[in-house]
């Protein structure tokens, strides 16, 4: 008896640590050797501050470029009715789709968790023109 619990919680931890970590919260940072915006030479670091409570999703976008920094805050909703200055987020399979004014994004996390795969379409069609951001899952909060 005390054997199979030893293994039922054997399995139980084993299962827990397997499982992947596509939670979107946290900080996510992109350099100039991970980011590809259609060559783009504008694109040195950009680090996402990502926080959910519950329906609402909140991102913090920090860029720094040789030009300054550039910091842009947007509100999203999953669900709810919107508000001016809102934009909604919709979940679909293991993608996020985030639309803003006329900005959308497909957010994709991989498997294990640590990185974050942004899809950026300049106009609300993903026929237009696109951008490719990757990042890796920081362990620092950006305040």
């Amino acid at each position: 008896m005390r054997l199979t619990a030893y293994l039922l919680m054997f399995l139980t931890v084993a299962v827990a640590k397997t499982q992947p970590m596509r939670v979107l919260s946290g900080v996510w940072v992109s350099g100039a050797a991970t980011c590809d915006i259609d060559a783009s030479p504008d694109c040195n670091r950009v680090i996402l501050n990502v926080s959910r409570n519950g329906n609402s999703l909140k991102v913090i976008e920090i860029t720094s470029v040789e030009a300054g920094k550039s910091i842009t805050e947007h509100q999203y909703v999953f669900k709810g009715a919107l508000r001016q200055g809102i934009g909604t987020a919709k979940t679909e399979g293991r993608s996020t789709v985030l639309q803003y004014l006329d900005q959308l994004e497909q957010w994709s996390i991989s498997a294990d968790g640590s990185e974050l795969i942004v899809n950026r379409w300049l106009g609300v069609s993903p026929k237009g023109p696109q951008r490719v951001l990757f990042f890796r899952r920081s362990n620092n909060w950006v305040e």
